[in-house]
C-alpha cells in the first residue's frame, strides 16, 4: 500500500504540469506574441488576374502585415480562385509566413489542403506562388471523395463476392 506521501506525489504531479503543458501548446501555436500580430480578422488578396478578379486570398483570425516584409498570419486560410471567381482550393493552416519577395508561403504547423474530391492533410507546408504549387512536408494524409470526382464513381470495381 502505498504511504500518504506517494499518494500525493501521484496526484499532484499531474496537477503541477498540466498548466505548464497547456502554455507550452498555447504559446507554441502561435509562435509570436498577439501583440506581435496586431490585426484581427484579415481577409486580403495575394494576387489578382488581370481583369482585378481575386486569384489568391488570405484570411487569418490574427496577422501582422507589414508595408514591406513577411507576412505572419494564424489561424489561417490560403483560398485559391479560378478566373470567373469560383473558389478551387484552399490551404488551412495554424500558422504561416508568406515572403513577398520569393512569393512563398511556408509553416511547421498543420496543415490541411482542400479541393473538390479529395483533401490532403499533414505537417508543414510550401506554397510557390509563381509555379502555382503547394507541398505537404510531413505525415501526409490523402481522402479522396470519389463521389465528387467526375468519372471515378466508374472506374472503381466493387469486390467479388465469395
Amino acid at each position: 500500500m502505498k504511504s500518504f506521501a506517494e499518494n500525493c506525489r501521484v496526484r499532484w504531479l499531474p496537477a503541477l504540469f498540466l498548466p505548464v503543458l497547456f502554455a507550452s501548446a498555447v504559446a507554441g501555436q502561435t509562435n509570436e506574441p498577439n501583440e506581435k500580430l496586431p490585426m484581427v480578422d484579415v481577409v486580403m488578396p495575394l494576387e489578382v488576374y488581370e481583369d482585378g478578379t481575386v486569384k489568391t486570398r488570405v484570411l487569418a483570425g490574427r496577422a501582422r502585415i507589414p508595408a514591406a516584409g513577411d507576412i505572419v498570419a494564424v489561424d489561417a486560410k490560403i483560398e485559391f480562385y479560378a478566373p470567373d471567381g469560383t473558389l478551387e482550393s484552399r490551404v488551412v493552416s495554424e500558422r504561416f509566413r508568406y515572403d513577398r519577395q520569393k512569393g512563398v508561403a511556408t509553416s511547421d504547423g498543420r496543415v490541411r489542403y482542400e479541393r473538390k474530391g479529395a483533401t490532403i492533410s499533414g505537417e508543414g507546408f510550401e506554397w510557390h506562388a509563381g509555379e502555382q504549387y503547394v507541398k505537404i512536408l510531413n505525415n501526409a494524409k490523402v481522402v479522396f471523395y470519389h463521389r465528387e470526382i467526375k468519372g471515378l464513381r466508374s472506374r472503381l470495381k466493387r469486390p467479388e463476392k465469395e
